[in-house]
This record gives C-alpha cells, sequence and structure tokens, in this order.
C-alpha cells in the first residue's frame, strides 16, 4: 500500500469506529468497529499482494468497505432497536432469524433449534462466538470480508482470463475496472452486511472462477489451485448445498472448450466437487430428492414461489409457471431472466427507508455491469478475434438456470453468480477503449438498452403501481364490510 493511500485508510477507520461507538454505544460500538477493521484488512492484504494493485484500487476497495460498514452499523442499531433486543439476542425476521437461533441453541441451548436448510452459515457463526463470545457483529463483520474478498477475486480473476490478450488493457487497468464493477453490485453489498449466505456463496463462487480461469489459461493446475478449489466447494456445499450443481456445470462447460486437454483435469475436479456435494447434502435439511422436485418444479413450487403480494402482477402474467412442462418454461426463458435481471426494481413506496433498503434498491450499477456483459454475448461471443472461451458462457447458463427454476422471481438468488460477470464486463470494456468501429456498435447498444431499460422500468412502476392502489382499494372495501357487520350485530343486542 502506498503512502498516500494509508492516512486515508486510519481515517476512514477512525471515522467507522466513531460512528459505530456514537450510534451503537461504546461496548458494541468498538466491537463492531474492531470486527469490521479486520474484515477490510485481510482482502486488502490479499489485494496489496498482487502485483497489478494500484493506489486507484485501494480507494475503490475502501469505498466499497466504507458503504458496507455504515449500512453495517445501521443494520445493528435497527436490530437492537425494539425493547428487549440486544446485540447478543436482536430482532430478526425470516431466514436470519433461523440462522442465529440455531447458532444459539447449539452454543448454550437457550433456544430451540429450527430447521434451516444449509447449516454452514449458522455453524460459522457458533465457531466465531466460541472464539469471540455471542454478539451480532461478528458475523456480520465475517460477510463483509467474505464479501470484499469475492470482488478482490473477481478482479484477480480478471487479470488472469485478460492478461497478454492482444485487445486488453494493461493489468493494472484490468484490475482497476473489475474493482469498479463490483463497487457497483449495490444489491449484492447490502444483502451481505445481513445474516444471510449470499456473501459466502459469492465468496465460493468466486474462488471457484478464479481456479477455472487459472485452468483454462494455464491448462493445468498446481496442488494451491486444488486446495483453493476444494476448500471453495466445501464451503459452498456446507452452505448452500443446491449451488454445487452450478460448480458441476461450469465443470461441464470449461471441459467442452478442449476435451483432450480439458477433460483428464476435468474428472479429478468433478470428483472432488462430488465428495464436497455429498458431505454438504448429508448435513442439509434439503435432501437430493428435494433437489430433484425444486428442477422439476410443480405445484410445491407454485406455493413456494411468487407468493408476495408484489409479484401477483407477474403471477398474473405467467400463470402456473411450475407446473407447465420443460418446453413451454424454456419458451418464457427470456422473461424469467429479464424479471430476474431487473429486480428489484429501483423504487420505494414507503418514502423514507433504510440505508440497507436504499442500497438494495440502488439496481443502476448492476444494470451497468450486467447490460455491458449482455453486449459480450450479442455482439462479441461469436467473433474469433473477441472470443473469450467457455470460461464466459459459465456465469450466463448459470444465471438463466437460475431463472428457469424459479421462473426469475427471486433475484438474490443470483447475486453470488453477479461477480462472475464482473471479467465479462472489463473485457468489453477493455476491447471497445482501442476498437472504434466496436466502441461505435456499444454507444448504440448502450442507448437501446437505456432506452428498453427505462420504457420497462416506468410500464412495471405503473403495473405495480395501480395493483397495490387497487389492493389498498380492496382491503378498504372489505374493512368497511367488517365494520358495517360489527355495527349490525352491535345493534342488535339488547
Amino acid at each position: 500500500m502506498s503512502k498516500t493511500v494509508l492516512p486515508f485508510c486510519l481515517i476512514a477507520i477512525a471515522a467507522v469506529a466513531a460512528g459505530a461507538v456514537t450510534m451503537l454505544g461504546v461496548d458494541t460500538g468498538w466491537r463492531l468497529a474492531l470486527a469490521l477493521t479486520v474484515a477490510y484488512a485481510l482482502p486488502m492484504a490479499i489485494y496489496n499482494r498482487r502485483s497489478w494493485s494500484t493506489a486507484t484500487g485501494h480507494y475503490v476497495l475502501l469505498a466499497t468497505w466504507l458503504l458496507m460498514a455504515a449500512i453495517s452499523i445501521e443494520n445493528v442499531m435497527v436490530w437492537t432497536a425494539p425493547e428487549g433486543a440486544t446485540a447478543e439476542w436482536p430482532f430478526f425476521e425470516s431466514d436470519s432469524r433461523g440462522y442465529y437461533a440455531w447458532a444459539l441453541h447449539y452454543y448454550d441451548g437457550r433456544c430451540d433449534a429450527p430447521p434451516v436448510a444449509f447449516p454452514g452459515l449458522p455453524f460459522m457463526m457458533l465457531v466465531l462466538w466460541e472464539l469471540f463470545g455471542v454478539n451480532v457483529v461478528w458475523p456480520v463483520a465475517m460477510n463483509v470480508c467474505f464479501t470484499l474478498m469475492a470482488i478482490v477475486i473477481a478482479a484477480w480473476t480478471t487479470v488472469r482470463l485478460l492478461h497478454g490478450r492482444q485487445q486488453a488493457r494493461p493489468d493494472r487497468w484490468l484490475g482497476n475496472a473489475a474493482l469498479v464493477c463490483g463497487m457497483l453490485l449495490f444489491f449484492l453489498l447490502s444483502e451481505s452486511t445481513c445474516i444471510l449466505k449470499e456473501a459466502a456463496v459469492a465468496l465460493s463462487m468466486s474462488a471457484v472462477g478464479l481456479v477455472l480461469a487459472v485452468f483454462v489459461t494455464d491448462r493445468h493446475l498446481q496442488a494451491k489451485h486444488y486446495a483453493a478449489f476444494v476448500a471453495a466447494c466445501l464451503l459452498l456445499a456446507f452452505t448452500r448445498t443446491t449451488y454445487m450443481y452450478f460448480v458441476l456445470l461450469a465443470l461441464g462447460i470449461i471441459a467442452l472448450g478442449n476435451i483432450k486437454t480439458h477433460v483428464p483435469h476435468t474428472v479429478l475436479l468433478v470428483v472432488l466437487a462430488l465428495i464436497a456435494f455429498i458431505a454438504g447434502d448429508s448435513v442439509a435439511y434439503y435432501s437430493f430428492e428435494r433437489h430433484v422436485s425444486i428442477i422439476s418444479g410443480g405445484e410445491r413450487m407454485q406455493r413456494l414461489f411468487m407468493v408476495g403480494q408484489s409479484q401477483q402482477p407477474y403471477l398474473d402474467m405467467v400463470g402456473n409457471y411450475f407446473t407447465y412442462p420443460i418446453w413451454r418454461r424454456l419458451l418464457l426463458l427470456p422473461l424469467s431472466c429479464s424479471v430476474q435481471f431487473i429486480i428489484p426494481f429501483p423504487w420505494i413506496y414507503e418514502g423514507w427507508t433504510t440505508l440497507h433498503e436504499a442500497t438494495a434498491r440502488c439496481g443502476f450499477g448492476w444494470y451497468a455491469v450486467g447490460g455491458t456483459a449482455l453486449f459480450y454475448y450479442v455482439a462479441m461471443s461469436w467473433r474469433r478475434r473477441y472470443w473469450l472461451g467457455t470460461w464466459a458462457w459459465v456465469p450466463a447458463i448459470i444465471f438463466a438456470t437460475i431463472a428457469y427454476v424459479t421462473a426469475g422471481s427471486v433475484s438474490r438468488y443470483v447475486l453470488p453468480v453477479e461477480v462472475m460477470f464482473i471479467p465479462v464486463t472489463v473485457w468489453v470494456l477493455s476491447v471497445i477503449s482501442g476498437d472504434g468501429g466496436l466502441r461505435r456498435l456499444f454507444i448504440v447498444w448502450a442507448i437501446v438498452f437505456i432506452i428498453a431499460l427505462a420504457v420497462t422500468l416506468a410500464v412495471c412502476y405503473d403495473i405495480q403501481v395501480r395493483y397495490l392502489n387497487d389492493l389498498s382499494e380492496y382491503y378498504k372495501e372489505r374493512a368497511a364490510h367488517y365494520r358495517d357487520s360489527i355495527n349490525s350485530i352491535h345493534d342488535s343486542l339488547p
């Protein structure tokens, strides 16, 4: 790290510490500040050891950490605000509540252990508590660290894939551009400050992507690469076992790139991945049979997905999607991919909201990263001069697979895959910076993409506003009906 960057790091750390202590009190505040500092130091050290690290890259990484630190402080404040809630036993809802209660049960038995689909995240929380004591700040900082490491590894993958290519810019430029792309994934940054497994999954997928990048560029792997692959697969298998199918899918795609040189090594990677999958599946609440039912669809999936009121307009559009035959769901893939790409919508109906919610709704960063990557698949992938290899198709096919299985209704599921699009996006930016003809085509693409996106968002906003207004009127009518019924009963009483 250069001497020009170090003072800004110290100032940022001091600011985070002051903010944490001010908002949370001395006891919880200093713990969170210390944990967040360590969460920043680890990925920063990894980045600093790379030959392509720069002062600009350090500033980008620091800015990303500052945003996540601010959201983390606010989250802890919100979780501990309700009466009776503390940093040791905060108020949670949904999945976070289950993970936290599971870890508490196995820590000291103070509550029952709820069923959790995959125990990897709560188990890591349990380990942290054994070391540092029960407090919500430790898993929050762990997720921040995982996310920053995933972004740094994505930049590493970018440099590895693009290094030495004729149209590529210098490694330092590639690394800086990749870090900026990672900083723009605001939904991922926001969700990764919560007690959720997206951060660990993103780190796993990013690490797998790096190993596969080494594989396709060097044609072989060293012991350290196999060790990294095994570590990533184990983390993924215990945190979200179902994503191991995507690892196997990625290995198949890479093998197709060169059967003679890739298949022998791929077989060993597949064996290692299967061992990790079996280990994770042995402790997962969702068994292999449940995985098959998820992929197959059916009434159970129809009950689990697209059930919220905000998704009703989409449900009205696609109908009983999960009961459709495979060919019909494939025909709907452009729609489901588009929905998965665009949600959550970049607006909030309730007015004032938290920084966490506002950041999650700031989807324009992902639109820029994803839209630029999409240009590669549309205009560059079929040209030999710009061919990036089979690696580039890994995130695209995983993205489409998730959209097919879930109808694109849960965009949070693709957050860990977004970091894998970063090398593709940077490749496009690298090429158009030196190719005038392609740059003009990209400008046309960008204009068309922005117009189409704006029109789509406007239509979606209108549909959702009208639906919510109708829903509001419906509940008003029902309330009036119940009130009249109660008044009638009251009038009939002696």
